[in-house]
């Protein structure tokens, strides 16, 4: 009814990037992923990953579809499975650095701050010494792929860098985290509290932290030092 459209079509844009699911192009000129599908994947799956995740796999199968296409199987698999009995969770991340020796705190502060509303997830500033004695930074930015090509892109221009070093699909060990809400009564008076719960995979309590930001709030409204709130 419409004639011919670009890939994705707008119903598959529109469903994938309102869950803020990454796209990626495949080795077919042609629709991969249609509207039916997208939607049974942003309601059924929880979280995408670039990698399976340590799996003891119990049962797997296969869906094949009726199209032919050159050099790819064009089948569905699903895998299922119990969780690795290991301590720690594992993820993968993109690990982004670069050297810089020409920019000001000022920037890099505003940088840094930028960088985490994109949803970069760690950034570091670590003063370095480069070749003929000059001073530096560098950069490190832990992100998901899917962040990566616009966090280079505001390196570079934010920096004047020429070049970002790319570590990709780096694994890690982490704690599961989860954020509670508690009551908490000081000088007399009441406050809610965000505070960081992280856990193991056996769900053995590691950590627990008041958040920054609510632990400032009330410092300040207070009078106490922030260490004693």
């Amino acid at each position: 009814s419409h004639g011919v459209t670009s890939v994705p079509p707008p119903a598959v844009l529109e469903i994938l990037s309102s869950h803020k699911y990454p796209l990626v192009g495949g080795p077919f000129e042609g629709e991969l992923t249609t509207p039916t599908g997208a939607a049974l994947l942003v309601n059924l799956v929880a979280e995408v990953v670039d990698f399976y995740p340590e799996l003891q796999v119990e049962k797997y199968g296969f869906g094949a579809g009726k199209k032919d296409i050159v050099g790819l199987i064009n089948a569905l698999r699903v895998l299922i499975g119990s969780k690795s009995a290991e301590e720690f969770y594992t993820d993968s991340v993109y690990l982004l650095e670069t050297n810089v020796d020409d920019t000001t705190g000022e920037i890099i502060g505003y940088l840094m701050e930028a960088l985490v509303e994109m949803g970069a997830r760690d950034v570091a500033a670590v003063p370095i010494l480069m070749k003929k004695g000059r001073p530096a930074y560098l950069l490190r930015v832990m992100c998901d792929s899917h962040l990566a090509p616009l966090i280079i892109r505001t390196l570079m221009e934010e920096t004047g860098t020429l070049g970002v070093r790319i570590m990709s699909h780096v694994k890690r060990k982490i704690l599961s985290r989860d954020i509670l809400r508690i009551k908490v009564n000081i000088e007399s008076r009441n406050y809610e509290v965000r505070v960081k719960i992280a856990r193991d995979s056996k769900g053995k309590v590691i950590r627990v932290k008041a958040e920054y930001e609510d632990a400032k709030r009330i410092a300040r409204e207070t009078g106490l030092p922030l260490r004693e709130v």
